[in-house]
């Protein structure tokens, strides 16, 4: 025997979720959410799925009376839920990103009251002269001097967020440098 598969009346269900109809919801939530799921897995961004997913269904929830059912439902939930991973995922780069200017503040400490020897602060000022001139300006107006990033803003004359993109910038090529260097990086970077 053939089991029928049997085709959702999308539009009457679009309808019915903008009047609040929680079981048209639980339909569409039950036939979506595994094409969802298979959407973040198809653009590498499977890492919160399961919570965006979630999260995209609960936003689809809220705004379900600004549904139109003429439009592609589709594209509306998969614009959603991208836009949710991506910024799960900026929030997980930017965590990270923190958690290695704190590293890098300690072991930068460390060089400037000669915890190492003269060599490795050395080829650490090499590396840091091969930063961009104004991300290079940045750095050390934080990390050498302790500046927050108001005041590095007001004396650069530059907004906030363009001090924060100039120290994220020195931070990746930093991070790259002395990765592509594992000794300085294993004295650099070991706890």
């Amino acid at each position: 025997m053939r089991k029928v598969v049997r085709q959702i009346d999308k539009k009457d269900l679009i309808k019915r979720v903008k009047n609040s109809d929680q079981q048209a919801f639980q339909i569409l939530y039950n036939y979506y959410f595994s094409k969802v799921y298979a959407f973040l897995n198809s653009l590498n961004l499977s890492t919160y799925a399961d919570d965006v997913v979630q999260e995209t269904f609960v936003i689809l929830w809220s705004k379900r009376e600004d549904l139109d059912e003429e439009k592609s439902f589709e594209s509306y939930l998969f614009t959603i839920a991208k836009n949710l991973a991506l910024k799960s995922l900026r929030k997980q780069i930017v965590y990270q990103l923190e958690e290695d200017t704190e590293v890098l503040e300690h072991k930068s400490s460390l060089v400037e009251n000669d915890a190492f020897p003269d060599d490795v602060e050395k080829t650490y000022v090499k590396i840091l002269s091969k930063l961009p001139e104004r991300a290079k300006v940045v750095f050390e107006l934080k990390r050498m001097y302790g500046w927050s990033t108001d005041q590095i803003a007001e004396h650069l004359d530059i907004a906030p967020k363009t001090v924060e993109n100039h120290m994220n910038r020195a931070l990746t090529i930093l991070k790259k440098e002395m990765n592509s260097m594992s000794l300085l990086a294993i004295l650099l970077f070991s706890k």
